[in-house]
């Protein structure tokens, strides 16, 4: 995609005149909490939810949790709780019915790659939905919200007719109630490929989420750039819905605090946050922001799931809680008016609350500049203002200051500097914002201060945990095993590991003048992989990665490919280049299965990975052995890190050629 489209998109939304939400509507200021897993208490964290200036929640409707028998519907206990408590505090759930059902369809998870999926299964679904929107139609006094799905993996086209069916019982059920498609996760092509097949006709907004803190370059890691980028979504919707923009409900939005060359400090996510909140309420058809997560999901500081939240696991608030909640009303409430002329990398934009005060939220959308905003009272009433730095508390600020020191020149100046009727302040990465009676006023001057570059951590190299020396005969390879209970990962609740009947595994390497040569030798006693391309990890499959440490201009940064034996034959699927290359992969794969027993081949060309192949040359290196026994991925065996629990090519091994 041309990230100059994403820029012009996004100034072109930002440059239209404001539009008021619709009489009673208020813009959706959510979170997510993952009641449906247990990870937190109803109680206590919707009261949280509230002290922190949210308005919406999110959780799932598990539709075979629902009905145990084929057209007897229950609630579960936990969500009835939930919406209870939700509706009393005043908060507004989107509720996403989810997933598929053993009972219709024998895939278990309705209709995403079975290649005939029964109708009986549509027919079901729809029926569950349409009895959901029929028992909560009296709830709460705002129309409800119901998402169809999330992260739909499969098709578009089953996908749709899912949907459909859904929708029509709905609105029969409710015809008030707000029916929002699956979130989008899976990139514009496959988006525009629901909307061919209809999805627009069958929803009344669309869900979308990303997240780019994967990106290692800050413009591209950038709230403006994501931001860019829904605006494209938009403008893609236009194309199947009359030139109108379909409303959108971004599902998640966030940004976690993990260790590691894709994580950002507590402060950083605060920054990225409310800037993104405010630049979202600029545009008129998105109708709601859930951050994902309002709880972290665990404590692993490596593990990006773990650190995405608002506030700990036990509910202790970060940086980024006090952050939003201090902009909260302002996003919640009020009417965008414009986006001020300023530099390139300045962004002013004005809001106007209902009790008539004007807002102005500036900041500096380069991480190593501030600027000074020096504005002039003009015909604006000489009343004092209120000066908030988002995450902090409000400061009465009057007309007229004193510029004792010049930030141009870092000169003094003394009380000769004295403006009656100006009113200075500075931006950084953090907005700031402005409340008064600004109505009359107009920007005087605005002036870049440098600052020196943050440190990011990219320069050095962390020592690995374990480096393995590489010789040129693979038969003569010494054999490292990867058995032990320390090198395994239980995921789910698919059950533990039956020791090294259940899932063993060891590897050699070797190299020649071009490749790099790797036999691992798998014993599985269930072998399951009937996945794909993008989706190939979650059967049977190894998953490897490279860095060629010396390519760091960017900061760390790997190549990471996914092997599997299948039905099909052996497959190879490259996840990421270091060398963003595009090209099809080259590396080769023999995979031969001889009872529970696997062993895999594997040539990996150094110019795929860029790496020159010289004597004492480290690479970086992990593997991954995942384990699917016919029911989903249920954990993995390790050597090095950086791949399963988080992309961070820092945590891989070494190998060191000899």
């Amino acid at each position: 995609m041309d990230r100059r489209f994403w820029k012009a998109a996004a100034v072109s939304a930002v440059l239209a005149a404001g539009t008021w939400l619709s009489a009673g509507e208020e813009f959706l200021l959510g979170g997510s909490a993952h009641f449906s897993k247990s990870r937190a208490d109803v109680n206590t964290t919707l009261d949280l939810m509230v002290e922190g200036g949210l308005s919406a929640t999110r959780d799932d409707i598990v539709w075979d949790g629902w009905e145990r028998e084929r057209g007897k519907y229950s609630p579960q206990g936990y969500y009835e709780d939930y919406i209870n408590r939700a509706f009393k505090l005043g908060l507004r759930p989107m509720h996403l019915i989810n997933y598929g059902h053993r009972l219709y369809d024998p895939s278990g998870v309705l209709l995403f790659e079975n290649p005939n999926p029964p109708q009986e299964a549509f027919d079901a679904f729809g029926r569950f939905a349409g009895w959901v929107a029929a028992r909560y139609r009296a709830k709460g006094n705002a129309p409800q919200i119901y998402q169809i799905w999330n992260e739909w993996p499969g098709p578009a086209a089953p996908y749709a007719k899912t949907l459909a069916a859904a929708y029509v019982q709905m609105k029969k059920a409710d015809p008030d109630c707000i029916v929002v498609a699956n979130s989008c996760h899976r990139g514009d092509a496959f988006l525009e490929e629901t909307f061919q097949q209809g999805v627009l006709q069958y929803c009344d907004g669309i869900a979308w989420h990303n997240y780019n803190h994967s990106e290692l370059t800050p413009k591209n890691r950038s709230a403006e750039t994501f931001f860019a980028r829904v605006c494209y979504v938009l403008e893609i919707s236009k194309k199947y819905n009359n030139g109108i923009p379909k409303p959108m409900y971004l599902t998640e939005i966030g940004r976690p605090n993990h260790l590691g060359i894709q994580g950002s400090t507590e402060a950083e996510v605060a920054d990225y946050l409310t800037r993104l909140l405010l630049l979202v309420r600029t545009e008129p058809a998105i109708k709601g922001a859930w951050i994902y997560n309002f709880l972290d999901s665990g404590y692993d500081p490596y593990y990006f799931e773990h650190n995405f939240g608002l506030c700990t696991a036990d509910e202790t608030p970060k940086e980024a809680f006090y952050a939003v909640r201090s902009i909260a009303d302002v996003i919640r409430h009020g009417k965008f008016v414009r986006r001020w002329k300023t530099p390139e990398d300045v962004w002013l934009l004005q809001f106007r609350m209902p009790d008539g005060r004007d807002v102005l939220a500036a900041w500096t959308a380069v991480s190593d500049v501030r600027h000074q905003l020096i504005f002039s009272r003009g015909s604006a009433p000489d009343v004092p203002a209120e000066l908030l730095v988002a995450g902090g508390v409000p400061t009465v600020r009057k007309w007229g200051w004193l510029e004792w020191v010049n930030a141009d020149s870092n000169k003094e100046i003394g009380l000769g500097g004295r403006h009656k009727d100006e009113i200075s302040f500075t931006a950084g990465s953090r907005p700031v914002l402005l409340f008064g009676k600004l109505d009359g006023i107009s920007l005087r001057a605005v002036k870049r201060i440098e600052r020196l570059p943050k440190d990011n951590g990219n320069g050095g190299i962390k020592v690995p945990e374990e480096v393995i020396l590489v010789g040129k005969s693979l038969d003569q390879a010494q054999d490292h095993p990867l058995g032990s209970e320390l090198q395994y990962r239980r995921l789910g609740g698919l059950g533990p590991r039956n020791g090294v009947a259940d899932l063993d595994a060891s590897f050699r390497i070797a190299y020649d003048k071009k490749n790099l040569l790797l036999e691992v030798s798998v014993t599985d006693d269930i072998p399951s992989n009937d996945y794909h391309g993008n989706r190939l990890w979650n059967g049977d499959s190894l998953q490897l990665a490279f860095s060629a440490l010396d390519r760091r201009e960017k900061g760390p940064a790997g190549t990471e490919y996914a092997l599997a034996l299948t039905p099909q034959g052996p497959e190879v699927f490259r996840e990421a280049s270091q060398l963003d290359l595009e090209t099809p992969t080259q590396v080769k794969l023999d995979a031969k299965r001889s009872g529970t027993k696997t062993v895999y081949r594997i040539t990996v060309p150094f110019a795929e990975i860029g790496v020159d192949p010289k004597p004492g040359i480290p690479i970086g290196m992990s593997l991954v052995v995942n384990d699917n026994d016919g029911k989903g991925r249920k954990g993995y065996l390790h050597w090095g890190d950086g791949i399963a629990n988080g992309k961070n090519p820092d945590r891989y091994n070494w190998i060191v050629l000899q």
